[in-house]
């Protein structure tokens, strides 16, 4: 913007006339400053009986005068000028100014280019038949939104989203307002109180970490709006690339769970055939080519640069064992996993090792803004999915990371995949379950399921080789205890019955019970996380069309064919996402819908996961109450203990009325509370869950300057190297400086001598 005439640096003078005074206005805190030095200016707030305070006679006793008085008379002795509050406010808020005029021929200017940008946009549209040739008007012509106000719109809506997940208490409002009354939290020059660019109480920090995903996002927003047929409105841009968004992750997630299941199907292989994992050699006698298929997964063989990488990883463990590594270490080992083997993003990495970022706190809220997608496409589920491959194939390429050290799986050397929840109960137990799940797979083999096919109506399919069937008998998913030798041997009679009946009689055979039981442990094995549910639902739903195409073909349709054609009408009716999401929660809810699932299982589930079911649930809870007939003596010695720690004479003696030792001792009664609701809007359970998300982005930050520290070899593979060689270097440079001490003193002493 251009001025039109410089802003006005000094008081104005008659010199001009007096309508150039009258055009130039002062600020008023210009003219109290002025008014003040001239002495014309007075007010309630600097003479509070200016009236006559400069007319009291110089005789009156100073006994007799006021504080205010004598502080006035020793400044006007002094010759202080003392300006007025209302010039010390305006000094601190200053007044917005007068907004500059631009001049008309800047105006013309903007105008031009605007009607100029607007006819060429228009025939860009007419040449791709966006517009009718006798549209005119400039109304009609959708101009294209610039990529500063679609990033704008991306980091609004992401704020807007986090705000409404969040429903902060009156302690916690209250506790915002003297931080920042006190410490000065929202300070806007860069003193000691302002707060950094990077703090996640500001937006701008919550909008750091977003930008790069904000012009990502809007890009792709141009792009789509650039090569669309149709005109397009930025709502429907911003479903469009949400939508994109999401199916590549799916895509990807799909592709890393394929992967995953080849590196376990490799690792197991080669467990069973006697060879070593990691990229080394199987055995001295076999062949070049045998080792080229056996001692790398397949997924590698074209790709020259991980296989040297994977050899590197090996001969580190091997060097020192992965229980002492660095997390630097341990964090670059995932990372090359995800990259190289899993072709993950770098930004689904990043949310990998974030567990999803300050998105993933937040639920959906009674608005119905839909917050479970995280930026990218990627969903909450769809992460837990993305840490469970990771975990998978790092225990498939390097087993000795899953075993702790000294324990059986270690002594034995065999290593298995990750099953179900990353629970540390389960990567204990995961290496002891290895010979259950050798005998599934083992079994699931035997039975030649991929040549059984039912063609006389549409059932359950399971076409892939994988037979990825392994947690058909996971028993022991939920479970902390370890597998005792009485379990052990239930497991294998069990599988040795499965086996005796399919050798007796073929799959086809059973009888309709036996079938379901194995069916249901199969449907049940498929859907345990979201990206086997989405591989099966695609493969379920593929059959089901060309079911459905068949019986369209048939001339004349049975009675049977036609209620299986609306039963697969139905089915195919509903959204993939709205059947995604069912069978993803009945895969988390397993062990209760599973009538096969064993009890000990079940009873383990309900008792971790009892304060899920129970929220919201009106149960007898007890409450403090300065009335109550519930006294200490009352109730059980471990319960009395318990609240005799948490009681506070403040918190009960608040009654009228009550008896007069309620300020003493406590007082309880039972009362109807909704399960979850005692606890959970608690300033303290607040600051719990803050503690939590600050604590992870800690781990998260720590990861990563390790992993950068290693990369740069700052940071050796286990902590006790990097102390000894830190010790060493100290101990060299202690060495150095006392020599160049005694050559120093040698020096002065010998130049001491001489003269």
């Amino acid at each position: 913007m251009f001025r039109a005439a410089p802003a006005v640096r000094k008081m104005a003078s008659t010199h001009g006339g007096m309508n150039s005074i009258l055009k130039r206005r002062l600020p008023v805190q210009r003219y109290i400053e002025l008014a003040v030095k001239a002495g014309s200016y007075k007010s309630p707030s600097t003479r509070p009986n200016y009236l006559g305070l400069h007319d009291v006679p110089e005789t009156k006793p100073a006994e007799y005068l006021t504080p205010r008085e004598r502080e006035e008379r020793l400044k006007l002795r002094r010759g202080i000028i003392d300006y007025p509050s209302e010039y010390e406010i305006l000094s601190l808020n200053p007044p917005l100014p007068t907004p500059p005029r631009t001049p008309v021929r800047v105006r013309k200017k903007i105008i031009a280019d605007k009607r100029r940008r607007l006819e060429k946009l228009k025939k860009e549209q007419r040449r791709r038949k966006l517009l009718g040739e006798d549209v005119d008007s400039d109304m009609d012509i959708r101009e294209l939104p610039s990529m500063d106000s679609l990033v704008k719109s991306y980091l609004r809506r992401h704020e807007e989203r986090i705000k409404s997940g969040v429903s902060p208490s009156q302690t916690r409002r209250e506790e915002e307002y003297y931080n920042n009354l006190l410490l000065g939290r929202h300070a806007k020059d860069g003193g000691v109180g302002a707060k950094s660019a990077s703090s996640l109480h500001t937006a701008m920090g919550r909008k750091s970490a977003l930008v790069e995903n904000a012009y990502a996002f809007a890009l792709r927003q141009q792009q789509i709006m650039i090569r669309n047929d149709a005109l397009m409105t930025e709502r429907e841009s911003i479903e469009k690339v949400e939508e994109m968004l999401r199916d590549e992750a799916r895509s990807n997630r799909q592709m890393g769970r394929k992967t995953a299941d080849e590196v376990e199907e490799w690792s197991k292989g080669a467990a069973l055939g006697g060879g070593v994992r990691g990229g080394k050699e199987q055995s001295k006698g076999e062949t070049a080519a045998d080792d080229d298929v056996s001692t790398l997964p397949s997924i590698l063989h074209d790709r020259p640069r991980a296989i040297r990488a994977l050899n590197i990883w090996s001969a580190r463990l091997s060097s020192i064992p992965y229980a002492r590594w660095t997390i630097g270490a341990s964090t670059a080992l995932d990372h090359w996993i995800a990259r190289e083997v899993l072709q993950m993003s770098e930004e689904t990495w990043q949310l990998v090792l974030e567990g999803g970022g300050t998105d993933a706190y937040h639920v959906a809220n009674s608005k119905g803004i839909n917050v479970d997608t995280l930026p990218g496409g990627e969903s909450r589920r769809g992460l837990l999915d993305r840490m469970r491959d990771i975990v998978v194939v790092r225990g498939a390429l390097f087993p000795e990371t899953l075993v702790a050290p000294g324990s059986a799986g270690a002594n034995a050397g065999t290593g298995g995949a990750l099953r179900g929840d990353l629970d540390d109960d389960l990567l204990a137990s995961s290496e002891k379950g290895n010979a259950t799940e050798k005998s599934i797979d083992e079994l699931l083999a035997s039975l030649g399921m991929d040549d059984d096919d039912d063609d006389d109506g549409i059932s359950w399919k399971f076409d892939d080789d994988d037979d990825d069937t392994k947690n058909e008998d996971a028993k022991d998913k939920g479970d902390s205890d370890d597998i005792d030798d009485e379990k052990m041997a239930s497991i294998m009679d069990e599988l040795q019955v499965w086996r005796g009946r399919n050798a007796s009689s073929p799959y086809e055979a059973w009888d309709v019970d036996r079938k379901d039981e194995f069916d249901t442990k199969e449907f049940w094995g498929r859907i345990g996380s979201e990206t086997n549910a989405e591989l099966f639902l695609r493969d379920y739903r593929a059959d089901a069309e060309k079911k459905l195409n068949s019986i369209w073909a048939m001339t004349t349709p049975t009675e049977e064919d036609r209620k299986l054609q609306l039963e697969l009408e139905a089915i195919l009716s509903v959204p993939f996402d709205v059947q995604l999401d069912k069978l993803a929660n009945m895969g988390t809810l397993r062990p209760i819908l599973d009538n096969y699932a064993p009890g000990k299982e079940r009873k383990a589930f309900l008792e971790k996961y009892a304060h899920i079911f129970l929220e919201g649930l009106e149960m007898e809870h007890l409450v403090t109450d300065p009335d109550g007939p519930i006294g200490l003596e009352d109730v059980g010695p471990d319960l009395r203990e318990q609240l005799s720690r948490e009681w506070k004479p403040s918190s009960s003696s608040t009654g009228g009325g009550s008896s007069s030792d309620n300020g003493q001792k406590p007082r309880f009664a039972i009362r109807m509370v909704a399960y979850g609701t005692d606890e959970y809007g608690t300033a303290r359970a607040e600051r719990a869950r803050e503690l939590y998300r600050l604590w992870n982005e800690h781990k998260a930050n720590r990861a990563r300057f390790e992993e950068a520290l290693f990369k740069r070899g700052h940071l050796d593979i286990g902590y006790d190297e990097f102390l000894a060689k830190h010790k060493e270097r100290k101990l060299r440079d202690r060495i150095r400086r006392e020599k160049a001490d005694a050559r120093n003193s040698a020096g002065s002493a010998s130049n001491r001598s001489r003269k």
